[in-house]
């Protein structure tokens, strides 16, 4: 009975408190995922249904453009910080998207259709902002070297981190995961570090475009 408070109200309040075109597009992300995460819950009750489906869609949707409208902006004036609202929300678009497809494996026939219709529409959001983060990147290879220098070493202190925080997290979950999603984490985290070393010959080069290309995958990841 609460939800269209949370929804018409709560975020819509949590939205006029950001200060920042940055702030603004990260919580709009913030919006669209949630989403996705209602639909994963009801998915996993086996109640995700067509006109559920429909209505999480829509504000899904409605929140994603504006997040890619934002960021597109945002490039304009801070192409870095385009590029990281970019690379977290492809990243966590591609996450929502394994877990449904999980989901969809483990329902009947009706809930699996209604989350692949779903997940559908994720691939298309996912489409669309690998190619405008594209021009993000473009946008920070084009700067002075300086500042691309600056761009780099800056994505690589905060791919570091996330790295970190990473291995951290999985640490804490280490009982409460499988060993088969072990494996697979674990492929990925070496696979980003692997792309971290090559961004950081790339640096050491000189060539400051590269290895912001693949901080970007390295994040991602």
């Amino acid at each position: 009975p609460l939800y269209p408070i949370k929804v018409g109200v709560n975020e819509n309040v949590r939205s006029a408190l950001a200060i920042t075109s940055e702030a603004q597009a990260q919580w709009d992300a913030r919006v669209a995922l949630r989403r996705l995460e209602e639909a994963q819950e009801l998915a996993a009750q086996a109640a995700l249904t067509a006109d559920a489906r429909v209505s999480l869609e829509e504000r899904f949707d409605m929140y994603s453009e504006k997040v890619l409208a934002e960021a597109d902006a945002l490039a304009d004036v801070d192409a870095d910080a385009a590029a990281q609202v970019y690379s977290d929300f492809t990243a966590s678009l591609k996450a929502h998207n394994d877990i449904l497809a999980n989901l969809a494996a483990q329902n009947g026939t009706i809930v699996r259709t209604e989350i692949n219709k779903l997940r559908a529409r994720i691939a298309d959001k996912t489409s669309l902002a690998a190619s405008t983060a594209a021009r993000a990147e473009a946008k920070v290879a084009a700067r002075a070297q300086a500042d691309v220098q600056t761009a780099a070493e800056g994505r690589m202190r905060a791919v570091e981190n996330k790295v970190a925080e990473a291995r951290a997290r999985i640490e804490r979950m280490n009982a409460d995961i499988s060993a088969s999603v072990k494996a697979d984490v674990e492929a990925k985290l070496r696979l980003a570090e692997g792309t971290m070393v090559e961004a950081r010959n790339n640096i050491t080069a000189g060539a400051y475009a590269q290895a912001f290309g693949k901080l970007q995958l390295a994040h991602s990841l």
